[in-house]
């Protein structure tokens, strides 16, 4: 079977065009995510030792609403490369899925885990051969066997392009954290727009 070939500048160009036409959205978006993802833990380090179940409750629903927002934020930059509307509401959407996303999250990671701590090359081999199956739970809808299946299939001859192209996302996002974690609010949306650009030229190239 031939090559699969995507180009890892395009997909980039893509991110930062699209970032740059919605830049007040996004960052809008991003003070959301970051204040649903962190404000309860601060809340939860401030309680006593004596408010130990309200501080597991809180840390609980923190952790569901940072797999509520994943989700939305992966199908806002779906809408967006669909030419479809998004709105704030977009965020919070995808709550049907949070079972298929998450079971398919839990494998994934595990998967990737139990091979980086076997030889490490394992790991990096499926972390990149299954990256795109949280991406078809919201993209497709589909359970996390299909997605992990079809994470496989279309990742397929495009792995080592991937790994480099992984390797590049990693770099923009550490040098995001670098300035005091403030340029993640741009790095992220931009590295997220080009992986769904990539993630789609290759479900093209698949059949």
């Amino acid at each position: 079977m031939r090559q699969k070939h995507f180009d890892k500048k395009a997909a980039l160009k893509y991110g930062w065009d699209w970032f740059r036409a919605k830049v007040k959205f996004f960052i809008l978006v991003m003070i959301i995510i970051t204040l649903l993802k962190y404000a309860p833990k601060f809340i939860a380090n401030a309680l006593p030792d004596e408010a130990a179940f309200f501080t597991a409750l809180v840390l609980f629903i923190s952790w569901i609403a940072t797999v509520l927002v994943d989700m939305g934020f992966l199908r806002i930059n779906f809408n967006i490369y669909d030419g479809a509307d998004v709105t704030l509401q977009t965020l919070f959407s995808e709550v049907s899925i949070f079972f298929k996303y998450l079971v398919t999250s839990l494998i994934y990671g595990l998967a990737v885990g139990l091979g980086l701590i076997l030889l490490i090359v394992p790991g990096i081999f499926l972390g990149v051969s299954l990256q795109f199956a949280p991406l078809l739970v919201v993209d497709k809808g589909v359970g996390p066997i299909a997605a992990i299946k079809e994470s496989w299939r279309i990742t397929k001859n495009a792995r080592w392009q991937l790994f480099i192209f992984g390797l590049i996302i990693v770099g923009i996002n550490v040098l995001g954290i670098l300035f005091l974690l403030i340029g993640t609010l741009i790095t992220i949306p931009v590295t997220t727009l080009a992986t769904v650009w990539v993630y789609r030229e290759l479900i093209k190239q698949s059949g």
